[in-house]
């Protein structure tokens, strides 16, 4: 989807990552020596995606909206476990949302992103 592909450039852009970065967001793979960049990034996706606001308010009902259907009822209990993550600040709000969600179910999670791959190849 064109979407998907408009997403990654522009957050690319905004945070100044590399063009490698989606398909590591994709693989939920972390980027240590980029962290900050790397934050900012999965911040932005989710700002573009509307399921976190610019000073990182949550938004579950925009993110149940992300969810593929065919797994929609396990993406909703991992967004219900995951919906009081904190962080310091937006960025690591976002960040922090992710690592709960790979970490509450790595195969679904893999799912997920395997889902938004697919949009963004298309």
């Amino acid at each position: 989807m064109e979407a998907a592909k408009q997403v990654d450039s522009k957050c690319r852009a905004e945070v100044g990552a590399e063009p490698r970065y989606f398909g590591k967001f994709l693989r939920g793979e972390i980027e240590a020596d980029n962290l900050p960049i790397y934050k900012c990034y999965v911040k932005c996706v989710m700002n573009e995606l509307n399921s976190l606001s610019h000073d990182g308010v949550y938004d579950i009902d925009e993110e149940r909206q992300n969810i593929p259907p065919e797994i929609l009822e396990e993406g909703h209990r991992i967004i219900n476990k995951c919906k009081d993550t904190t962080g310091s600040d937006a960025c690591d709000i976002a960040f922090n949302m992710h690592r709960c969600y790979h970490d509450a179910d790595p195969e679904l999670y893999r799912k997920v992103l395997h889902h938004w791959e697919e949009r963004a190849n298309a």
